[in-house]
């Protein structure tokens, strides 16, 4: 199981809610349990904060997964609601190109949130570990049409998402999201001094001018999307929000393909394209994904520290930040 290296209780909210933190489940009791709802466990294990199984029942295979701690079921429980609603809307639009996988249960284990849904084998559009691009270009229009569409459900089909009611409940105005980002990136920023990240911090200022909420997945990654038959099914919507800014999902999908899959030309021809196909004002953009981009960095580089990663295109792209020029192929 992965373990940070670096101190996680960083990330303890004000209300003194920790939502990276892992706890400890007996696995043989949580199999068990499952096996008395006529689940076969086929395999169950902790990678992180959740414990996955793959299960069969009836002769169809399934999906589990369980927060391992009080405050992260909160966090499955907002992907239960997630995956319902979501599925359900873009059924109805008729959009088939990015799919949300079905849920088919959900309750609690020892007051622990757990939920079932469809199992898709993890064929990815790219991966993390080791980094590796695959053919993700090929993925690029339709993952595109699906954050259009999202923006679209914000303004058509708003539904309650417990993360919005519980953990994000006090973000109402701009200057509510800006003291949220930036009270938690400067306690990021003091566990950095060598990467001197003062100057991004500041650019956080603009969200006070260009916060405007939007339904988000919240962890758009390209190892959360799954390529099945002719779609793609999209998984993880633990972080999904109505409250987080428009656009934070095009600025994640463009710093995990910059960093993590070192290809600044994919991210590049990414957001060029959502510009395009979005037929939303360029400017408004390029504007409102200046702090966006702060904020991912400064999280980055954290992540890059604790997990021992070479830093080197993280001043890459704070460099394009700085300049201006995250749109711009050279």
């Amino acid at each position: 199981m992965f373990q940070d290296k670096l101190d996680p209780g960083i990330f303890t909210s004000v209300d003194g809610k920790n939502y990276r933190t892992p706890g400890e489940i007996d696995l043989k009791e949580l199999s068990a349990f499952f096996h008395s709802r006529n689940y076969k466990i086929i395999n169950v294990n902790q990678d992180f904060r959740h414990i996955s199984a793959k299960v069969e029942k009836n002769k169809k295979l399934y999906f589990i997964k369980v927060g391992t701690s009080s405050d992260i079921s909160t966090r499955t429980e907002n992907e239960a609601v997630w995956n319902y609603n979501l599925s359900k809307i873009l059924t109805q639009k008729g959009f088939h190109k990015v799919q949300i996988p079905q849920v088919h249960e959900h309750g609690n284990f020892n007051n622990l949130f757990y939920l079932v849904t469809d199992y898709y084998e993890n064929n990815f559009i790219a991966s993390k570990y080791p980094p590796d691009k695959k053919n993700i270009e090929n993925y690029l229009d339709s993952i595109v049409d699906f954050c259009i569409h999202l923006i679209q459900v914000n303004a058509d089909n708003p539904f309650l998402l417990p993360r919005d009611k519980n953990e994000l409940g006090a973000i109402n105005t701009n200057l509510d999201y800006y003291n949220f980002v930036y009270n938690q990136d400067s306690k990021l920023i003091s566990h950095l001094p060598e990467c001197k990240l003062e100057d991004i911090l500041e650019i956080e200022n603009e969200f006070k001018s260009t916060y405007s909420p939007s339904l988000n997945h919240g962890d758009m990654v390209p190892w959360h999307f799954i390529i099945y038959l002719n779609n793609l099914i999209f998984i993880d919507g633990e972080q999904g929000s109505f409250k987080l800014p428009k656009y934070f999902d095009i600025v994640y999908f463009y710093n995990r393909i910059y960093t993590r899959l070192n290809s600044p030309d994919i991210a590049k021809e990414f957001l060029n394209k959502f510009i395009l196909r979005s037929r939303i004002n360029k400017d408004e953009i390029i504007d409102s994904i200046n702090p966006l981009m702060a904020c991912r960095l400064i999280d980055s580089f954290w992540h890059y520290k604790n997990e021992n990663i070479e830093n080197g295109i993280l001043f890459n792209l704070k460099k394009e930040l700085v300049n201006k020029t995250l749109h711009i192929k050279p």
